[in-house]
């Protein structure tokens, strides 16, 4: 009854706790502006890393969903909406995708309050693409809301997602497990851990009778429970989680559950702490399962303590009864138990584990898996190390990590091909390798860094990457940072992969490690680095890692543990506390509070590999070194036996004898002694290189092993080295040659004391030089040499056994007849203008012109003294020289015969004459016309004319124009006579002027006429004056009376008296002073 008792006032103290954090949090989220939240992340999403490549161009800012959920429905049918909430992570996105089951409907698709037609929603497989209808630029905030429904899928092996189920005491039920692909199984989402989603609301409406009611369901999901709501016969559940969470950490269960409140503290926040369990268990089961559930409350302190505070403090942690698929699963801030695994004290912290390592750090793609799942197995073992009262031996779990881990023969990184969906994943040997390599991997980070930089590590890794995702480079580098080591050669052995891959560098077997030992003096031990092996099928050369040897003296409490890290190559340091600078010479001393009697290899199962302790007596703290700058030289050809001297180091006084050997590099034919052999360390000996006569030149590398005993074998290398010797003299150089396309050449030396031959060939004027294969011998020919060899080089390189000479360098001249690329053309000019005949032509020797003429249609051609360019031009041409025909002669290289251009006319045409004739003259009145004629006379084209008036162009082509007294002023006109295939010839004429004639006259006109019609007057002067003109009837009345302005000669004044009466009327014209100028009459009609 004590406990029962506790554990009511318990209740009661959370429960309050509880309820009031839950109202604040209402208040702040009512207060909010917007209905989500968007943390301002520093990540960038560049593209999809989720498997299906899904939105790729969106970040996921915020999820409100809506289901409707049913347990006790005969089919698990699901209904609902998601809304998602997004920012454009590029330009121009017109489209946007999610991962969806194909057998859930959609129904419809909200975009800016109006529903997307039908053709918007393209579905291919499991994947939604919508089409917007509109073009959205980069870091555009939007949102689309998804109604959809459907019966989700049946689990099949690892796929487990939306299941309903049937519980013995709580009746039916609903749970979900996603991971890995089951997400999309049941809501829309965009299925990648690197674009967590932001914040989301959950909203889920159930079944609801009164509270006491058998059938009354209630609901677990992610984030903290902000609201219920019952409405006659359902009740609505509102969760918020302001959290980044990967969608396959998304969950729900409805249940006939008992709901259990308690809170914890850490660093000063009351935490809310849920346990939803399955109604109809009895008093024992229940107060068995709140005890170990209550027991993970001191766990989440240990954790915080270690790894950093709770993640989700401000929300809350739990656990929630009839998860299926899985003893546990880790979904964000409320984990997912089997009934059968509810008192698990090692499933619960496993679970509780992961809501740091996968849930707050979550792996970047499934190829790290293991980064949750690793943790998640050694925290197993951490927890009996945090709370002893558990039950939970460390050493047995880490004992059964280690056991499974070495059976596993896959690497903990996961390559691409096997991790296309969930059974590729936990099916097979991968999915138990993430938790058991993964969890030893783990153990060996503490082997090596000791606790305080281990956790410091992992400390770093929640915080920096907080809401985020990683990789295994992710938690290398914070290794890196606090041990101050680069521990890639680790990973890259014992993990084998980071992010995306398609195979493993390493990662696969484990090694065994060979560990000699001796304690030379009281108190002190030396390790050395006896030598590696590994596990079949491994595709490590040697793994580098932590050596983890427990040491015990000859009494009880003589006993300590030591780690050391081995780098391989002899390369040791120091470990358990950090990583020291490594150590070269395979061998570590330490000095103890006790002798050592018996030493273990990893008794106590920290690292994944095996090994065997070996006790060698002579083994101390000494050694020795062989000198690394020992070399020979001789000029070929080398002497029989050369000699060169080796020196020794002794270390620590260390004068074991040594005895040498060379390994390697040895050359064929010869051999290899020394003398003395073995050597006391401190002394020199001879290394001679025995009938060294024999080599070529060059410098031979022989590698020199040196063992003693009790230290390891040392190497060094040895140079013997021959330099060229003379070369043969060269008595007769390579010559140049020209010679014709198509024709034979060759190339010849003669040198004395030559054993072989190799010519060589230039074609870039002699800076490179490539062999020619085949050309060994004292001369070379070329058959049919070509154009693409001309200004090719070749030498020859004549060779004895010690040396070489190179010859001179022979050039090859190829030439060829003239090529022409452009013909002359005809060429038809007006007499008296310039003509011009003009080629172009290649070879590759220079080339000769000679133009030629023929004055009688190409019978008879004769050189033009001079014409000797490829271009011809004639000045002043003539009438006479019309029909002239013009050749070109070419001539190039000795081996060709001349090449004649074709044949190019020369057309001269004679220019026209034309003459401007004004008939009946240039003299005119007002009303009346002259012509101006245009008179050619023409050789035979076809004429065109352009007229101009006071210089200015005329919108006029014909040979015949008419003046009136309007366009008085000067004329010409341009005659131009086109022939067929040119030229066009042009003449213009002679400037003719038509002048108004002096009258004192009144012109009116005409007459008679409708009432519209002209009056003039001559204005002597032609300024600028004023003209009174006043018109009147028969009977003397004003009909028109106006001032006119005019200018020039004679100004037609234009009237308008079609509204008068007909008859006949009198035109009267005054000047400015009134005087009457003219008088005259018109009849209007």
């Amino acid at each position: 009854m004590k406990n029962s008792k506790l554990c009511s006032m318990r209740i009661m103290k959370t429960y309050f706790v509880f309820i009031l954090s839950v109202f604040a949090f209402v208040l702040q989220s009512r207060a909010q502006k917007n209905d989500y939240y968007h943390r301002i992340s520093q990540e960038t999403h560049p593209f999809s890393s989720g498997q299906s490549g899904t939105g790729a161009n969106i970040d996921v800012l915020y999820h409100k969903i809506y289901w409707r959920i049913n347990p006790d429905t005969t089919v698990k049918y699901l209904k609902g909406f998601v809304q998602t909430n997004f920012k454009t992570i590029q330009d121009l996105v017109s489209t946007i995708s999610f991962d969806l089951r194909d057998v859930m409907s959609i129904d419809s698709v909200i975009f800016r309050n109006a529903q997307l037609p039908p053709a918007s929603i393209n579905r291919s497989g499991n994947i939604v693409t919508l089409s917007l209808g509109v073009s959205l630029a980069n870091n555009f905030i939007d949102s689309v809301r998804i109604y959809y429904q459907g019966v989700p899928p049946a689990a099949t092996g690892a796929s487990q997602g939306y299941q309903r189920a049937n519980s013995s005491t709580a009746g039916n039920y609903i749970t979900t497990l996603s991971e890995s692909y089951e997400d999309r199984d049941w809501w829309p989402c965009k299925a990648d851990m690197q674009d967590k989603i932001d914040s989301m609301d959950i909203i889920v409406n159930v079944p609801w009778a009164s509270p006491t009611a058998a059938d009354t369901f209630w609901v677990a999901s992610n984030g903290r429970l902000v609201d219920s709501t019952i409405t006659g016969g359902n009740r609505t559940f509102v969760f918020k989680t302001r959290y980044p969470i990967a969608s396959y950490l998304v969950f729900v269960s409805v249940a006939r559950f008992n709901r259990y409140y308690r809170s914890v503290n850490v660093s000063g926040t009351e935490i809310p702490v849920v346990y939803n369990l399955f109604r109809g268990k009895s008093t024992s089961q229940y107060n068995s399962i709140l005890s170990a559930m209550d027991d993970m409350n001191f766990m989440l302190q240990g954790f915080s303590t270690r790894f950093g505070d709770y993640p989700f403090k401000n929300e809350k942690h739990g656990y929630y009864d009839g998860l299926l698929g899985a003893g546990g699963m880790e979904h964000q801030t409320m984990s997912g138990m089997a009934t059968s695994a509810l008192t698990s004290s090692r499933t619960l912290a496993h679970e509780l584990n992961h809501q740091w390592f996968g849930d707050n750090v979550t792996f970047a793609t499934w190829n790290d898996l293991w980064l949750a799942e690793g943790f998640a197995r050694y925290s197993e073992a951490l927890a009996g190390e945090i709370m002893p009262s558990l039950g939970i031996n460390p050493f047995g779990v880490r004992s059964g990590i280690k056991s499974s881990a070495l059976s596993y023969s896959v690497s903990v990184w996961i390559p691409d091909a096997n991790m296309v969906n969930s059974n590729a994943i936990w099916n097979s040997s991968y999915g138990g390798a993430v938790y058991e390599r993964g969890g030893m991997i783990v153990s060996m980070l503490r082997a090596m860094s000791g606790d305080a930089k281990f956790f410091q590590a992992l400390a770093n890794y929640q915080t920096q990457l907080k809401g985020k995702s990683a990789t295994a480079d992710s938690l290398k580098n914070q290794f890196n940072t606090v041990l101050g080591v680069d521990i890639t050669p680790f990973f890259n052995d014992y993990v084998g992969g980071s992010g995306k891959g398609t195979t493993a560098v390493g990662g696969k077997g484990y090694p065994t490690n060979t560990v000699n030992w001796n304690s030379p003096v009281a108190n002190k031990l030396i390790i050395q680095a006896g030598g590696q092996t590994q596990s079949s099928g491994s595709n490590v050369s040697y793994f580098r890692g932590p050596v983890v040897l427990h040491l015990r003296g000859s009494v009880a409490t003589q006993d300590t543990t030591i780690t050391y890290f081995d780098w391989g190559g002899g390369n040791l340091s120091f470990a358990g506390n950090g990583i020291s600078t490594p150590i070269p010479g395979g061998k570590l001393s330490y000095n103890l509070s006790f002798t050592p009697v018996n030493i273990f290899y990893d008794d106590s199962a920290r690292t994944m590999s095996t090994g065997t302790i070996v006790h060698v007596p002579g083994l101390n703290d000494g050694s020795f070194s062989l000198g690394n700058t020992a070399s020979a030289s001789a000029t070929c050809p080398a002497p029989a036996i050369m000699n060169a001297t080796l020196s020794t180091t002794s270390d620590g006084g260390f004068l074991n004898p040594i005895t040498l050997s060379a390994s390697a590099g040895v050359p064929a034919g010869t051999t290899v002694s020394f003398s003395p052999n073995p050597v006391i360390p401190g002394n020199s000996t001879s290394v001679l290189l025995n009938n060294a006569q024999t080599l070529t030149p060059g410098t031979y590398s022989i590698t020199v092993q040196g063992s003693a005993s009790g230290v390891p074998v040392q190497t060094t290398t040895v140079n013997f080295i021959i330099n060229t010797g003379n070369g043969p003299t060269i008595n007769t150089q390579p010559a140049d040659v020209t010679a014709c396309v198509g024709t034979h050449v060759s190339f010849n030396i003669t040198a004395s004391a030559a054993t072989g031959f190799q010519w060589q060939l230039s074609i870039d004027g002699g800076i490179n030089w490539t062999n020619i294969s085949g050309a060994t011998a004292n001369s070379i020919s070329l058959s049919a040499v070509s154009v693409s060899m001309n200004s090719n080089r070749y030498r020859c390189i004549a060779s004895t056994f010690c040396g070489s000479t190179v010859s001179g360098t022979a050039l090859l001249k190829v030439e060829t007849a003239a090529t022409i690329q452009t013909q002359p053309l005809p060429v038809a000019v007006c007499e008296g203008a310039n003509a011009g005949f003009y080629i172009t032509a290649n070879a590759l020797s220079p080339i000769s012109y000679q133009w030629q003429i023929s004055t009688n249609g190409g019978i008879n051609w004769v050189d033009i003294a001079g014409a000797n360019s490829s271009a011809y031009n004639i000045s002043n041409t003539s009438i006479p020289q019309h029909n002239y025909a013009y050749r070109c002669v070419l001539t190039s290289a000795a081996c060709s015969a001349p090449v004649i251009t074709n044949v190019a006319t020369l057309s001269v045409r004679k220019i026209p004459v034309v003459a401007l004739v004004a008939n009946p003259g240039t003299g005119l009145l007002p009303g009346a016309t002259t012509h101006l004629n245009a008179n050619v006379t023409s050789t035979g084209g076809a004429n065109s004319y352009n007229w101009f008036y006071n210089s200015a162009p005329l919108s006029f082509s014909g040979n015949q124009y008419e003046v009136d007294i309007e366009k008085i002023g000067n004329y010409r006109v341009t005659v131009m006579e086109a022939w067929a295939g040119g030229p066009v010839c042009s003449a213009t004429s002679s400037l003719v002027t038509i002048q108004a004639l002096a009258s004192n006259k009144l012109f009116v006109f005409p007459s008679p006429n409708n009432g519209q019609f002209e009056v003039a007057y001559y204005n002597e002067t032609g300024n600028q004056a004023q003209r009174h003109l006043t018109i009147v009837n028969a009977s003397g009345q004003k009909v028109f009376d106006k001032v006119f302005t005019i200018n020039g000669s004679y100004t037609l004044l234009p009237i308008d008296l079609r509204q008068a009466a007909t008859g006949i009327y009198f035109v009267f014209v005054y000047n400015a002073a009134g005087k009457k100028l003219a008088t005259g009459k018109v009849h209007i009609r």
